[in-house]
């Protein structure tokens, strides 16, 4: 086996909430050859979509340890962690375990990008942080250069974008087709609810909160169909009308051109 060559080697950390985003720039990227998907509870779901969607590449599941044997050193590869969505319950845990991450993977890659926005804080001074790796570390950003907020910020498009959403929507709840997909699982994970099957208790924070209807943040990525039904049964069991917002995925693909465009054999940024 050919040994990896870091300055090829793309190394991407994110939440589970934005695993269709993940799959779709790895996959829709044809100078990649293989990816690696490290093998954690988040990560069977993504793993099973690139298999899916890029038939043609090296898809690989493996443990953290196996990571280097697992490389091919043939063309660009990718290799992805998944973070539990539980971490955003802490800004500091969130961040302590992120900066963690990219200290395993910097000795293979030579560009990290983190699927995540500021997500309450926890990645405000990334630039300072950044400075104690030895690669260079991308998080996603809008057309304008800035960090957008969290999810909902990264698929409205930055963080412009979902100011002028926050000032001219009320009362919607922003859904994204993972999150409908697994709603119940994230939010026993954020502890909005103590038992996935008993939602009494979500559904009263809902109407404190003043929500009227679920809105579908279309990006295009995903199952279509299974997002509009999801939807609707999310809608239905709250009590909720349905809306949608056009979502063009381009703030995940921007950052994604430009960590791969870090990569020390492509050219510095």
């Amino acid at each position: 086996m050919v040994p990896a060559q870091p300055n090829r080697v793309l190394g991407i950390i994110g939440c589970e909430v934005l695993i269709d985003e993940i799959a779709h720039v790895v996959s829709t990227d044809e100078e990649v050859s293989s990816i690696v998907v490290i093998d954690t509870p988040e990560s069977t779901d993504l793993h099973k979509r690139l298999r899916r969607m890029a038939p043609r590449k090296r898809v690989g599941l493996r443990e953290e340890a196996e990571l280097e044997s697992a490389l091919h050193g043939v063309g660009f590869e990718v290799v992805v962690k998944v973070m539990p969505i539980s971490l955003h319950q802490g800004p500091a845990e969130l961040r302590e375990r992120v900066m963690g991450e990219i200290g395993r993977l910097e000795r293979i890659c030579g560009s990290i990008l983190i699927f995540y926005g500021l997500c309450g804080n926890a990645f405000k001074d990334i630039e300072r942080l950044a400075k104690n790796f030895s690669v260079p570390v991308t998080i996603l950003r809008d057309e304008k250069n800035l960090i957008v907020d969290d999810c909902v910020g990264a698929e409205l498009g930055g963080t412009e974008e979902y100011l002028a959403y926050l000032r001219s929507e009320h009362g919607e709840y922003p859904l994204n087709a993972r999150w409908a997909e697994k709603w119940r699982y994230f939010m026993h994970e954020t502890q909005l609810l103590r038992d996935e099957n008993e939602i009494d208790e979500a559904k009263m924070v809902f109407k404190c909160m003043g929500y009227s209807r679920v809105v579908k943040l279309e990006t295009g990525l995903g199952d279509a169909e299974e997002f509009e039904k999801e939807a609707r049964e999310f809608a239905a069991l709250f009590e909720l009308e349905v809306g949608c917002v056009r979502c063009p995925p381009r703030v995940v693909e921007g950052s994604y051109r430009l960590a791969m465009a870090r990569l020390p054999q492509i050219g510095v940024v």
